[in-house]
């Protein structure tokens, strides 16, 4: 019992809002702009790659779409560990899918710093295996010769360390999770599915505007390893216990970034075809319809209330 307590939350679950109230102590002004910081960083680092591939006007639209998303524009001024996967794994999708050649040492420190701030984003792993194969199929690299640069000259083995003990502990089971040697996931994921809570703590917490989008991850050219992990992320959530299911929160920061990478193959489609003024507009109805479903967000929209 006290390995899991102790794993429950990683150690730099809280590393923000602890810092901002040791120097500036204890009131709701200075929690929340401890989880805006980070949300900025992210933002502006989002700016910066999408920038690449967007002209800058375009680029500064899309990125106030993306901040006002309602479950990200909620979450990032609330004391919740749910943002850190979801704001991981949208950077880590929007990274794989523009860049043509993956610098993985630098996906595999991403995701090993933020095991650190949860531990579901050890799940990006899975993404990096599903890229590094297709990459491997797409004859980008000469696999032995790879591995051999990856291990050898960029010792990725070594960020490892930087989350392995908590990673291994963790393995034996959490309070929310019994343990891979219990796991049981694909009933749970049936289960799930038949009592429609994917339905009302997914689908129904995603703004209807974005239901589209997802369709668009199909004119990515990492279709495929993005809906695989799609799924497999799925899987991983629904083999927690049960009685957690209904918390939206946590299978949202599963799900949103898959829409917002939608969103944004669908936006670049439309500037590739020159329809720049459509994409400005479609973009700015967006922000005003996300900022209006923020506004009107009640008080308690726990999904698990509708099950």
């Amino acid at each position: 019992l006290l390995i899991k307590d102790g794993v429950h939350h990683p150690p730099l679950n809280h590393f923000f809002s602890t810092t901002f109230i040791s120097f500036f102590g204890l009131n709701h002004i200075v929690v929340r702009i401890a989880y805006l910081i980070p949300f900025w960083i992210f933002l502006i680092s989002l700016f910066k790659l999408v920038r690449e591939f967007l002209n800058e006007k375009t680029s500064i639209i899309f990125i106030l779409s993306i901040s006002t998303f309602p479950f990200l524009l909620m979450a990032s001024v609330t004391p919740d560990h749910s943002i850190w996967s979801c704001l991981i794994f949208t950077y880590l999708l929007f990274y794989f899918v523009l860049k043509k050649n993956i610098d993985y040492r630098f996906c595999i420190l991403i995701i090993s710093i933020g095991i650190l701030f949860r531990i579901t984003v050890f799940s990006g792993f899975f993404l990096i295996g599903l890229s590094f194969i297709g990459d491997y199929l797409n004859k980008k690299f000469l696999l032995i010769d790879k591995i051999i640069f990856l291990i050898k000259d960029q010792k990725i083995l070594l960020i490892f360390i930087i989350f392995f003990p908590l990673l291994f502990v963790s393995a034996g089971g959490t309070p929310a999770f019994e343990g891979i040697d219990n796991v049981n996931s694909f009933n749970y994921l049936f289960e799930a599915i038949k009592s429609k809570v994917v339905i009302y703590s997914l689908i129904k917490q995603i703004p209807p505007w974005y239901y589209l989008f997802i369709i668009f991850v199909l004119f990515s050219s990492r279709k495929i390893e993005i809906l695989c992990f799609f799924v497999l992320n799925l899987i991983i959530y629904f083999s927690i216990s049960p009685g957690l299911w209904g918390g939206a929160k946590y299978v949202l920061e599963y799900g949103v970034p898959f829409f917002l990478i939608g969103h944004f193959i669908f936006t670049k489609l439309l500037i590739d075809k020159k329809k720049i003024l459509l994409a400005y507009i479609l973009n700015i109805i967006i922000i005003f319809f996300n900022i209006y479903d923020v506004y009107k967000f009640p008080s308690s929209n726990i999904s698990s209330d509708l099950i």
